[in-house]
């Protein structure tokens, strides 16, 4: 809880908002004052297309970034006033675990736009790190399993949590390994293991959850009755 005797002058500066510490990029200016990962993958393709402004996609990704945890994924929102972090967060849960690939994806998507080697040197291990926790949340039949519902959350806070085998949980960890793989060679990356990672993750989605019923990737094995619409666009992106 915040204190202060608010005798002294700079107390006033713990009630305005002050200016960004980076450049960075928000969902919408006037409701925002957080940066979100999960906009990321999309904001970084439309800001090169358009604006090319690759500084607020960089601050962004620089302050989201820094925000990894131990086990290697990130925290999915940071208010834009906070400055970048300069050591893992230490703890082993966050929420909303398909924002982590997105921002891996964005990633890669920064670096295919401008060839910056040095972004590259520094990320590509901390995208590493992202994708060999997920891969030892794979279960025998070769899916990404989310165990703690926590992790489950989406963009739309009114749906409930997913958990277990998510058919758009895997396919959006598929979609950044994806992203990846032209790169990591040049990032100091085994190749040769993402890109059997990445098969043998294709193969386990098409073999356990396509429907031919639904003719498409269905929600989860929880819920087979009907598909997410995310999932199958994220499976076209990824070549699955």
């Amino acid at each position: 809880m915040y204190s202060s005797p608010l005798t002294n002058s700079s107390a006033l500066q713990d009630f305005l908002l002050g200016t960004n510490p980076l450049p960075v990029s928000v969902d919408g200016s006037r409701r925002d004052r957080i940066a979100y990962a999960g906009d990321l993958d999309i904001t970084t393709g439309t800001a090169f297309a358009s604006t090319y402004g690759h500084d607020y996609i960089n601050g962004s990704m620089n302050l989201l970034g820094s925000f990894q945890l131990l086990p290697g994924f990130f925290v999915p929102s940071v208010k834009v006033q906070q400055p970048p972090r300069t050591e893992d967060i230490q703890a082993n849960i966050t929420g909303l675990i398909g924002y982590s690939f997105s921002l891996a994806s964005a990633m890669a998507q920064y670096y295919e736009q401008t060839g910056d080697t040095g972004f590259l040197t520094y990320w590509a291990p901390k995208a590493a790190r992202l994708f060999d926790w997920a891969h030892s949340q794979t279960l025998g039949s070769g899916l990404l399993n989310i165990s703690n519902p926590a992790f489950g959350g989406d963009w739309n806070y009114y749906d409930p949590p997913l958990s277990g085998v998510v058919a758009k949980f895997n396919l959006v960890y598929a979609y950044a390994l994806n992203r990846w793989l032209p790169f990591m060679a040049d990032g100091g990356l085994n190749t040769t293991l993402y890109t059997s990672r990445l098969e043998s993750l294709q193969n386990a989605i098409n073999a356990n959850l396509w429907s031919d019923t639904l003719q498409a990737y269905y929600l989860s094995e929880s819920y087979t009755d009907f598909f997410s619409q995310e999932a199958n666009a994220l499976a076209i992106l990824s070549n699955t």
